[in-house]
């Protein structure tokens, strides 16, 4: 693909979109409230990507990216992620004679996969249709009839050698091991999705060039936040993508973390709301497994955002400015007790004087906090809606760079 500058910028502009699952619909969401204040509510993905000169993702996040590809309104990627007979073509639930004797007892504590990996392709064929076939390298001239786009990276992990691999639109990159293999759009979605251990049953297959490769999510190596990864790809290849050198900026979207003060690493207590402060538990190894299984989603969120950030302030002036992290927190707030004048945690939106929240209540804040990346019932998304609408209407907090033991912010942008 011919590169060239996406518009008359003064930046150079990066997209970063996490891994999530259902949770994604918080991406589609912040985009569409982003940009149809410019192109209209009938904002298209098109419009959105000719914004940024390189956009990765992962997972979730991949399954929006890809629908930008495809030129989906963003009104349709939001409605994908919020109906149900759509989430369950890609959560296609495993019968009892589909998992092993194994699988079936480890289900009991919690434990194993829930999902069919191969139905869940079958999930993407359906929706993307045949112009998902194409390869990553010609998808903008099989699909687009005016350019130009940004290149493309989605992040996996390979199943067999046990380390990350990308999925690039770019067969000449300066970060490519020896030959570049192609792989279609549906492919690299596939693998990028295909979250292990509690989530799918096998390795997705993808055909990458001529081989055929076994993977799994690429939060598995690391990258649920791959704006790590995007970024190293761009200053791989600076003067190929960037000739004018011009200042990087990147936009990267999340899709919620749940961050809550914990019992004795925290002055502050709550008269109203003690449920929200964590009371540290005695380990124990079927709760250890699950929490291992499911915390690839959680801590390279917050390292890899403060990675790409030290490194943008290292190359310039201000330059740690240029990234923006879009993300909304499942945490309570610090505010002073007006009857104790003593700082106390509350609920998102809660009255300090009385401790209610007319935005969320108690049971709705615990099930969100415990809720799963395979949001696939209808009340589940309707918690997420209800999360990301408080975050939009700055209710719920944003994810800052940086914050110490009591949760407060050091690192705003």
């Amino acid at each position: 693909m011919e590169r060239e500058a996406t518009s008359n910028s003064k930046y150079y502009r990066i997209l970063s979109l996490d891994g999530g699952g259902s949770w994604a619909i918080i991406q589609a969401r912040a985009l569409y409230d982003i940009y149809k204040k410019e192109f209209g509510e009938d904002v298209t993905g098109h419009q959105v990507l000719r914004k940024f000169d390189y956009a990765g993702a992962n997972s979730g996040g991949s399954i929006v990216l890809a629908a930008l590809v495809l030129d989906w309104p963003l009104k349709k990627i939001i409605e994908f992620f919020d109906t149900e007979s759509k989430r369950e073509e890609i959560f296609v639930g495993l019968g009892l004679f589909q998992k092993t004797f194994l699988e079936n007892l480890l289900r009991i504590v919690g434990i194993g996969p829930k999902y069919s990996t191969a139905k869940k392709r079958a999930g993407f064929e359906k929706n993307f249709g045949i112009s998902g076939n194409s390869l990553l390298e010609n998808i903008y001239s099989d699909n687009i009839k005016i350019g130009p786009f940004p290149d493309l990276l989605i992040t996996s992990f390979d199943y067999y050698r046990k380390r990350a691999f990308f999925c690039r639109s770019d067969d000449k990159s300066n970060t490519i091991a020896g030959q570049h293999n192609s792989v279609s759009l549906i492919d690299a979605v596939h693998a990028a999705s295909n979250a292990p251990v509690n989530y799918f049953n096998k390795p997705a297959e993808i055909l990458f060039g001529k081989q055929k490769k076994k993977a799994w999510d690429g939060a598995v190596g690391g990258n649920n936040n791959p704006v790590l990864a995007i970024f190293t790809e761009v200053i791989s290849n600076i003067q190929r993508y960037n000739p004018k050198n011009l200042p990087i900026a990147i936009l990267s979207i999340g899709t919620s973390s749940d961050f809550l003060p914990i019992k004795g690493q925290t002055p502050y207590n709550s008269t109203y709301s003690p449920e929200l402060i964590i009371d540290p538990y005695k380990p124990v190894i079927t709760k250890d497994i699950k929490t291992l299984a499911t915390s690839i989603l959680q801590d390279p969120p917050d390292t890899a955002s403060y990675i790409v950030y030290k490194m943008l302030q290292y190359m310039g002036k201000n330059e740690g400015e240029n990234l923006v992290r879009l993300n909304p927190m499942i945490q309570p707030e610090l505010k002073v007790n007006p009857n104790t004048n003593a700082k106390e945690w509350y609920l998102p939106g809660a009255d300090p004087a009385t401790g209610k929240s007319n935005f969320i209540t108690m049971d709705q804040f615990k099930a969100l906090s415990a809720l799963d990346m395979d949001a696939v019932k209808q009340s589940e998304v309707d918690l997420i809606n209800l999360l990301c609408q408080g975050w939009l209407n700055s209710i719920v907090l944003n994810q800052p760079i940086q914050t110490d033991s009591s949760l407060n912010c050091l690192v705003i942008y």
